[in-house]
């Protein structure tokens, strides 16, 4: 991999920039929406204001945002990427596998994009500051939590991470011949 040429080298840069912007944003999200419920339920915590709960989900929805915007570029570039090395991956197995951890949790997270927008579609159409007394927006924001889900999408946080230690571990790597 010491070979590759600059366009490469900067496709990796966007891929790693962009996964990490929306790897991070994930996380952060998950912590911002489940920070509303009382943990181990979907009950909201009931010392929570209505205009803190309408604030957090605001801004929950708008990071669905930027997270899916960098998980667009991510998927799009790494598209082009595993093109691009595509006689690499021989002697890379550990990129193969990420690539492959990556694709395969792609329809969760294009699932969740889906549910995202239409949350910020919401929130941009709607007072935010009455988010709470619209039944269909607040339908629409459990679904992102229900156990289903959830579940889900722990396992596509839990295939990228192990894609990501891939990354820096790199095993399955052909040493000299």
């Amino acid at each position: 991999m010491n070979t590759l040429s600059t366009g490469v080298k900067f496709l990796m840069s966007i891929v790693v920039l962009c996964a990490v912007l929306w790897f991070g944003g994930s996380v952060v999200r998950m912590a911002i929406g489940y920070d509303l419920f009382i943990p181990g339920t979907l009950s909201i915590k009931p010392f929570l204001s209505p205009s803190e709960i309408n604030y957090s989900i605001r801004i929950f929805s708008l990071a669905g945002f930027y997270t899916a915007v960098c998980y667009a570029i991510t998927w799009l570039s790494s598209v082009i990427l595993i093109i691009a090395i595509r006689k690499k991956l021989k002697a890379n197995g550990w990129l193969f596998m990420a690539f492959v951890l990556f694709f395969l949790a792609s329809p969760i997270e294009l699932y969740q994009m889906q549910l995202d927008i239409k949350l910020l579609l919401f929130t941009q159409n709607y007072d935010f500051r009455s988010l709470l007394d619209s039944q269909q927006f607040f339908e629409l924001f459990m679904q992102k939590f229900t156990p289903k889900l959830s579940g889900l999408g722990f396992a596509s946080i839990f295939a990228n991470g192990i894609a990501f230690l891939y990354c820096i571990w790199q095993p399955l790597k052909r040493g000299k011949e």
